[in-house]
C-alpha cells in the first residue's frame, strides 16, 4: 500500500508542476500527502487550499472535518460537516461524523436533531436508532431505548455484532455481569479457538467475568488478547492503538506497571502538536488510563484524569460515568460521585 501512495504522491506533484492551480491536482496532492505522511497540520493546509480551488468537494470536506477533529478543533469540524451536508444532504458518513462530534461537545439537543434528520433517509435505520439510543442514555441516563434494542430480536440489517455489544453493554450498566458474559461468550470462544481476529469479544468477556467474581475464568481470554497484540506491537512499536489495547488488557490482568507504561507511550504518540488541542483519540486513551488507575488503586491519578475528561470534549459523559462499572471501586467514591454529578447536563 505504501508503494501505491508514494507513486500517487509523485504523480500528483507532477500534475501540480504542469498546472499549479488545477483543482483536481491540488486535491490529489492533498489526498496523497495525507495518506502518506498523516500529518494533520500539513493536511489541513493542503485540503483548505484544494477546497479554495474546488469549493464543495464532498470527499475533501469530509476528510477536512476529520483533520480538524484530529487537531482538537471540534467546533471547526462541526462547521465543516455542516458545509458538507449543504452540498450532500443525504451523506450518511457525514451524519455519523456530525453526531459523534456533537456528542463529544455535549451539544445533546443538536445531536438529537441530527439523528432525527438522519433517520429520515438512512439505509441502516436500526444502526442509527442504536446510536440515538446511546445519545439518550448519555443525555438523561435513560437506559430504556438501549434495553428495548437489547431485548428485541437480532436485526440482520443492523448486524449481530451491534446486537451482542448492546446486550453486553446494557447488562454491564445494570450490574448483570453473568448476562453480560453470556452475550459475548460465543464470539470470545471463537477468538480463543483461533478463529478470526475479533479480540474485543474476549476482552468484553474478561471484563464481565472479573466483575462477576470469576477472575480465574477470565484469565485465559485476557491472556489470549495479550498474545494477539504483543507480536503485532513488536513489529509496530509506536502503533498507538496496539499500545492502548495491550495496556488495557494488562490492566485487567493486574499488571498495573506495564499498563501505566503502555498508556503513557500511547498518549505520547497521539499528543497534540504545539499550538493545538488533543484529539478525540487522545481523550479515549485518557479514559482507559483513568479507569486503569482506578483499578490499580491510584485514586488521585484517576480523579485528575477524570477532571480533564469531564471538562474537555471527550466521550466520557457524566450519566455514563455514573453507571460504568469499569471505574471499579472508585465509582462508589464520594469525591468521584461529586465531581461527576457536578457535570450532569442541565435538565
Amino acid at each position: 500500500v505504501e508503494g501505491y501512495v508514494t507513486r500517487a504522491q509523485q504523480a500528483a506533484q507532477r500534475a501540480i508542476k504542469l498546472k499549479p492551480q488545477l483543482p483536481e491536482a491540488l486535491l490529489a496532492v492533498a489526498l496523497a500527502n495525507y495518506w502518506k505522511d498523516r500529518d494533520p497540520v500539513a493536511a489541513e493546509r493542503d485540503f483548505t487550499r484544494a477546497l479554495a480551488a474546488r469549493p464543495g468537494d464532498a470527499n475533501a470536506l469530509y476528510i477536512l472535518s476529520g483533520i480538524h477533529g484530529a487537531l482538537g478543533d471540534f467546533e471547526h469540524a462541526v462547521d465543516t460537516v455542516h458545509v458538507l451536508l449543504d452540498v450532500d444532504p443525504a451523506n450518511e458518513k457525514a451524519y455519523e461524523q456530525l453526531t459523534d462530534l456533537l456528542q463529544r461537545l455535549r451539544r445533546y439537543d443538536e445531536a438529537e436533531r441530527a439523528y432525527a434528520r438522519w433517520l429520515q433517509f438512512s439505509e441502516t435505520p436500526a444502526y442509527v436508532k442504536y446510536l440515538r439510543a446511546q445519545l439518550q442514555f448519555y443525555r438523561s441516563g435513560n437506559l430504556a431505548p438501549l434495553k428495548q434494542i437489547a431485548s428485541g430480536p437480532n436485526d440482520e440489517a443492523a448486524g449481530l455484532t451491534m446486537m451482542e455489544e448492546d446486550r453486553w453493554q446494557v447488562a454491564m450498566y445494570e450490574g448483570r455481569y453473568a448476562d453480560a458474559a453470556a452475550a459475548v461468550q460465543p464470539g470470545a470462544a471463537e477468538f480463543l479457538a483461533g478463529h478470526g481476529n475479533d479480540y474485543f469479544w474476549a476482552l468484553y468477556l474478561g471484563e464481565a467475568l472479573q466483575l462477576d467474581g470469576k477472575g480465574a475464568a477470565a484469565g485465559p481470554y485476557l491472556e489470549a488478547v495479550a498474545r494477539y497484540f504483543r507480536p503485532q506491537l513488536a513489529a509496530r512499536a509506536n502503533d498507538h492503538a496496539l499500545l492502548a489495547n495491550l495496556a488495557l488488557t494488562e490492566s485487567l490482568l493486574g499488571d498495573h506497571a506495564a499498563a501505566a507504561a503502555g498508556f503513557a507511550h500511547a498518549l505520547r504518540q497521539v499528543a497534540p502538536k504545539a499550538g493545538y488541542r488533543p484529539s478525540g483519540t487522545y481523550y479515549d486513551y485518557l479514559t482507559l488510563r483513568a479507569q486503569a488507575a482506578a483499578r490499580a488503586g491510584d485514586r488521585n491519578a484517576a480523579l485528575a484524569d477524570l477532571d480533564v475528561l469531564l471538562r474537555e470534549p471527550s466521550n466520557l459523559h457524566a450519566q455514563k460515568a455514573l453507571r460504568d462499572p469499569m471505574w471499579g471501586a472508585l465509582g462508589g467514591d464520594a469525591e468521584f460521585q461529586k465531581r461527576v454529578r457536578a457535570s450532569l447536563p442541565a435538565g
